[in-house]
């Protein structure tokens, strides 16, 4: 399985921690449903994942730090759900992450500062690139 499309179908519950077991998993829409509880740190197990889309559910509780193991993660859209806590650290150190959207929730760090410290971590790199 290389895609799950399950967006706006009504879902309920929690995201069961057999996600992780999906290996080949590339985008994952759950966007629009009413998915609640946690984003489940198996998820971390993703190698492949490049896609997730679970903005505007109910999903509660901390960002998994795990999420930093998907070193493909490209779009991570964690918009209008209930998350709580801070923006973990491993999260911003995705090479591969072009898309961080997480307004609309209750977490500690606003959006802004997350592209504040997205920015200086470029700019660190490209500083150290440019010194070899």
């Amino acid at each position: 399985v290389v895609t799950i499309d399950l967006k706006n179908n009504g879902l309920r519950g929690a995201l069961p921690a057999a996600v992780g077991d999906l290996e080949g998993l590339v985008t994952l829409y759950l966007q629009y449903n009413d998915i609640g509880g946690t984003l489940p740190a198996a998820i971390g197990r993703l190698q492949q994942l490049q896609h997730l889309y679970a903005n505007n559910n109910a999903l509660e509780g901390h960002i998994p730090p795990e999420l930093g193991a998907c070193r493909r993660l490209e779009f991570l859209w964690l918009y209008a759900n209930r998350l709580t806590g801070s923006i973990p650290k491993e999260l911003l150190l995705l090479e591969s992450l072009s898309s961080l959207s997480l307004s609309g929730n209750a977490l500690e760090q606003p959006a802004t500062e997350v592209r504040y410290d997205r920015a200086q971590r470029d700019e660190r790199a490209r500083a150290q690139r440019a010194r070899k």
